[in-house]
């Protein structure tokens, strides 16, 4: 499931990265046939914030109940700080 998961992140549109490693960012919970997730991520400003969190909790849902079968009960997303793009760089600007 952790694959699945990171699979969508990392290529969505308006996420920088996971806060540390996937193993470490993404905290999965199972009980009564639901999954739950809590992801730490650092966003980058690409995106409204907001949009960027709903659409990627929508992706995540449609795509897990979907290939596994299971309900998904939550999805927590906690933004840890942002990427912010210069010129020749990336500055992370932390919360």
């Amino acid at each position: 499931m952790q694959a699945l998961v990171d699979e969508v992140v990392e290529g969505f549109n308006g996420v920088e990265s996971w806060e540390k490693n996937s193993e470490e960012s993404l905290r999965i919970e199972t009980k009564k046939g639901a999954i739950s997730l809590q992801l730490f991520l650092i966003l980058n400003l690409k995106k409204r914030v907001p949009e960027t969190a709903w659409e990627l909790q929508k992706g995540l849902k449609e795509m897990l109940e979907k290939k596994t079968g299971l309900r998904v009960d939550r999805i927590d997303i906690y933004v840890q700080g942002f990427a912010v793009h210069q010129k020749n760089s990336t500055v992370l600007a932390m919360e």
